[in-house]
């Protein structure tokens, strides 16, 4: 639509953020002429996310996949119940630890086993 898909998704977030950002300052005007506060509380708890999120990417990008499965379940195991996290979290640590890691070849130099 706008050319936003060739640039990079640290780039795109950041972009939805300084509109959260503008939408924030425009909810501030509406609330010092209407008293309405609705438009402010959206953009403020939306752009804080998605703030949290440009920050937090360079270290998303390098996290394992299952990471992103395993800790909505740990979420939801302490909403549900909060004593379970004393179980659920070590055990995730544990997990996280003992899952080896591969090794990527561009990082390594080393070549593949097969030679090609």
């Amino acid at each position: 639509m706008f050319g936003l898909g060739r640039l990079p998704v640290r780039t795109r977030i950041g972009i939805i953020t300084i509109g959260c950002w503008i939408g924030i300052l425009i909810g501030v005007f509406r609330w010092r002429l209407t008293g309405d506060t609705t438009l402010l509380e959206a953009f403020n708890r939306v752009g804080l996310v998605m703030l949290a999120l440009w920050l937090a990417w360079p270290a998303l990008v390098i996290m394992r996949r299952w990471f992103f499965f395993a800790l909505p379940v740990v979420i939801a195991v302490g909403a549900w119940r909060p004593m379970l996290l004393i179980y659920a979290l070590p055990l995730l640590l544990l997990y996280w630890f003992i899952v080896p890691r591969k090794k990527d070849e561009k990082k390594t130099g080393n070549k593949s086993q097969t030679g090609k």
